[in-house]
């Protein structure tokens, strides 16, 4: 047995016994890469991704391409850490499945998951017509948010999960309220999700500090809205 296999091994058996207490999340993420990785000491590569993303949440929110720009990490890594999002994401959608999130649970819910967060992400909470979670489904922020491929990613999900409205949060990790990007992607987000059937109920950006909405701020032609600090577009 060599010197990773014996560290594998010690690892293994330390998470088992202890049900993953006083694992680091290096050590959690070495386990995962094990799978992917089968002969090779994974523990700089856990550390590298810890170190560009900064946490576990930030890396299975990462898509497969920002994955792959790490040495060491290829499409079989990739795929894992993608499956394991996926699955933290399903387990906590059914666990809110059914449940009616309207007004302050919808707050509590996009505040719970997205205030701190370590790194930009979305949330989108998709609805059943009567109000009730259908399912939960987050994803990392591209530096260069398309709006048109977000709007195609949020119809076909609504679609597969017979959903026909949506809260959509993003979280910032640092305060400063909603960035100008936001203000005209929440106008032309709504437009594009409505001609495709789905309603955009809110787009709101959480900070450590803020909830601040802005497609429930809209005024009634459609075409302009005022933040709490007067900031927004003309039409």
């Amino acid at each position: 047995m060599g010197e990773h296999d014996g560290h594998r091994g010690r690892l293994r058996t330390r998470f088992l016994a202890s049900d993953g207490e006083g694992v680091t999340d290096a050590e959690l993420l070495e386990l995962a890469l094990f799978v992917s990785i089968p002969r090779r000491d994974v523990r700089p590569l856990a550390e590298s991704l810890l170190r560009r993303f900064g946490s576990l949440t930030a890396i299975f929110d990462a898509s497969a391409a920002e994955l792959c720009e790490i040495a060491g990490v290829g499409e079989q890594s990739a795929l894992l850490l993608g499956l394991l999002g996926s699955c933290r994401d399903m387990a906590r959608s059914r666990g809110l499945v059914g449940t009616r999130l309207a007004g302050h649970g919808v707050r509590d819910l996009l505040l719970g998951s997205l205030r701190g967060a370590e790194r930009d992400k979305y949330l989108a909470v998709y609805l059943d017509q009567d109000g009730t979670v259908a399912a939960l489904r987050s994803s990392s922020v591209p530096e260069k948010p398309d709006r048109a491929a977000l709007a195609e990613v949020i119809v076909n999900q609504a679609r597969l999960v017979g959903s026909s409205a949506l809260y959509l949060g993003r979280g910032l990790s640092a305060p400063g309220g909603v960035p100008d990007m936001d203000l005209s992607l929440a106008i032309g987000l709504k437009r594009d999700l409505e001609r495709a059937g789905v309603t955009l109920r809110d787009y709101v950006v959480v900070t450590p500090t803020e909830y601040l909405p802005t497609v429930s701020r809209l005024s009634p032609n459609g075409l302009s809205f005022r933040l709490p600090d007067g900031r927004g577009p003309e039409a």
